[in-house]
């Protein structure tokens, strides 16, 4: 009782300075009952408009926020899925160093000059410093780039040691070294990716399709 008469006070003089606010806005002073019931009926309608639109625009966030909500939980358990299931495909009895892959390809590309070995090729004629990178590392680089290009590659982003999914390899300046067993980013992300591999069903799929893709004789 003690601390609720106080309170009653405060509130009371709060109402009371908010009635003389609103007297001034609306130029009245000592507001009569009918000019008060006058100006409830003008402001009426506008107040009513404003707490509509105001509990319209509460409903509308309360659905988005529960969709967002609903999204986020479907995309972990989407991310979880494929998580796993990228796991799985890529066990260690699944993988293929980069390094083996390229050089398997290269070895199906060359014999019957598939463009991609003479394209490696020339861009191992270009003069190194200090003979490094060598030609085959050259060669085997641009294979990887090419390999790249069309199959998912994984690594391990330095410092990690956790293989993951490489992603948008073809939309970043990167190059390939010690023969594809490196990758790096050279502009803005500058990660570096080691013991870079791909899936052997994959390496398959790439090899089949040098083995039926253009040579440097195929008519154009």
């Amino acid at each position: 009782m003690g601390v609720w008469l106080p309170l009653q006070l405060v509130w009371n003089a709060i109402l009371g300075w908010g009635d003389d606010q609103l007297a001034v806005l609306l130029g009245m002073k000592n507001p009569s009952v009918s000019q008060v019931y006058e100006a409830l009926i003008e402001l009426g309608p506008s107040l009513a408009l404003a707490a509509m639109v105001f509990y319209a625009y509460h409903r509308t966030m309360q659905r988005w926020d529960a969709r967002q909500l609903a999204g986020f939980g479907n995309s972990n358990d989407k991310r979880q899925t494929l998580e796993k299931e990228d796991s799985n495909a890529t066990s260690k009895e699944t993988l293929v160093s980069m390094k083996e892959a390229a050089t398997k390809v290269y070895s199906v590309a060359r014999p019957i000059r598939h463009f991609w070995a003479v394209v490696a090729e020339d861009n191992a004629k270009k003069p190194s410093f200090m003979g490094m990178p060598s030609r085959d590392d050259k060669i085997l680089g641009t294979i990887s780039n090419l390999i790249a290009g069309k199959i998912p590659i994984y690594g391990e982003a330095s410092p990690s040691r956790e293989r993951e999914l490489i992603e948008n390899v073809d939309k970043q300046h990167s190059e390939f070294f010690d023969g594809g067993n490196t990758l790096r980013f050279l502009l803005f992300d500058k990660t570096e990716y080691r013991n870079v591999c791909v899936r052997t069903l994959d390496l398959e799929a790439v090899i089949q399709y040098v083995k039926r893709g253009l040579t440097e004789n195929t008519p154009i």
